[in-house]
């Protein structure tokens, strides 16, 4: 269900769906010129890790996009997160 997922997204915002779901060379699910986005299904919760979190700001920093997070829920929900570092 995670790449109809992504795709749907994808669809739904305008952006490029990535080959393999970003396993490859190109990292990350989808993304447009200013966003790099993380498609996760979910069915009653979600753990957000601070690694994948710290690998989507990462390759999102690389390439001078906006790191987003999305995470849809099998009712019908979705959020999402906007990743920001913050200054130490």
């Amino acid at each position: 269900q995670g790449r109809v997922t992504e795709a749907a997204i994808a669809k739904e915002r305008g952006l490029r769906l990535h080959p393999m779901s970003g396993a490859g060379r190109i990292k990350q699910d989808a993304s447009d010129r200013e966003q790099l986005v993380e498609v996760k299904d979910a069915n009653r919760s979600y753990t957000v890790k601070a690694s994948d979190v710290k690998s989507l700001h990462h390759e999102a920093s690389i390439q001078g996009k906006e790191p987003v997070l999305v995470v849809v829920f099998t009712n019908g929900y979705e959020v999402e997160a906007v990743i920001r570092r913050r200054s130490r």
